[in-house]
């Protein structure tokens, strides 16, 4: 009878150790192979972000848009549980404003969002020079507005957000400002709101409803509901056709409205929020808002100074928001 001896079984570790040993033994093959394995890595990650850059701008030429939408290495995504119904929530943010990032990252994990953090444009980026014959000062008499780099800024990157909508094909988005407050009760409220939003004006048939606004002279009521909070009391929320509202700090807009929006703002003479009041009135921009709001600016301060206009304390000269249940003050934010 032949006895058969078992053979040991091939142990990994062995022959990792084995290999330590042949490359320490070896120092210019350890640090020739070290350098060459780190070098392919940056090279591939360079690799990718050109693809990722040449893949957005190929998008940006074939749809005619104004602004590249964003790339995956632009933004910053904060994972959450909601959407509040729309297809993405894109929080806008000049990256030097860390301490408005971090507030807003505290936020909205504390709603449980899912939102998208993205880059704002600055006067001094490189997107916006096909864009700066567009900045004049006040015209004869003060008529025609003015558009100094801050604003031209700031549209540029709002534009950037309806590129970014139209290229990535959303239905929907839910566009915020890094200076914000938001309703503690914002997800069932909207929820509501928004049954009746589409029962009355369809699926598609607004171009944006403002859930923030200032200076807002309310048209006429399109759908009104009764909500009870969560400690029993009742609230009315309405929506209304949005005849002069003002500010860009929470809004929503629709497929339609960012493709109507990209071609009507191209080539603007005033700010953002002035100019989609002036193309309301000329271009049928169908423009709703939430009364009371859902999301409110923060106050001006020193603390809190204006990105776009740095020192301008008017916001004191607002009508007093409030919400029902402030998010921030229930966190202590």
């Amino acid at each position: 009878m032949v006895s058969v001896v078992p053979r040991k079984p091939f142990r990994r570790s062995f022959l990792r150790e084995r290999t330590c040993i042949f490359l320490l033994q070896r120092p210019p093959l350890f640090l020739f192979l070290f350098v060459f394995c780190t070098l392919l890595v940056r090279f591939t990650h360079v690799l990718n972000f050109h693809a990722t850059w040449k893949e957005a701008s190929e998008i940006q030429v074939r749809l005619d848009l104004p602004f590249a939408p964003f790339t995956s290495t632009e933004t910053v995504h904060i994972p959450g549980t909601s959407t509040l119904g729309f297809s993405r929530i894109y929080v806008l943010n000049l990256v030097t404003r860390t301490d408005r990032r971090a507030y807003m990252e505290t936020l909205v994990r504390s709603l449980n969002l899912d939102v998208h953090i993205v880059p704002a444009l600055t006067p001094a980026s490189s997107e916006l020079l096909p864009y700066r014959h567009l900045l004049h000062e006040r015209g004869w008499l003060n008529v025609g507005g003015y558009l100094r780099e801050p604003e031209l800024a700031c549209w540029g990157s709002h534009m950037k957000i309806w590129s970014d909508v139209v290229a990535s094909n959303l239905s929907s988005a839910l566009v915020m400002e890094d200076d914000v407050d938001i309703e503690w009760e914002i997800e069932e409220i909207w929820a509501q709101l928004q049954k009746g939003l589409e029962s009355t004006t369809g699926l598609d048939g607004w171009d944006i409803v403002y859930l923030g606004h200032c200076f807002n002279k309310a048209g006429p009521v399109l759908y009104r509901s009764m909500y009870t909070t969560r400690n029993g009391g009742q609230v009315v929320h309405s929506i209304r056709e949005a005849r002069e509202s003002f500010c860009t700090h929470a809004y929503a807009v629709s497929h339609r409205g960012a493709m109507k929006l990209l071609r009507l703002l191209r080539d603007t003479d005033r700010s953002v929020d002035w100019a989609l009041n002036r193309r309301r009135r000329k271009a049928h921009l169908r423009l709703l808002s939430v009364h009371t709001p859902l999301i409110i600016q923060l106050r001006k301060s020193a603390d809190n100074p204006s990105d776009v206009h740095p020192g301008d304390m008017r916001s004191e000269e607002r009508p007093e928001e409030e919400l029902i249940e402030s998010t921030a003050s229930h966190f202590k934010l």
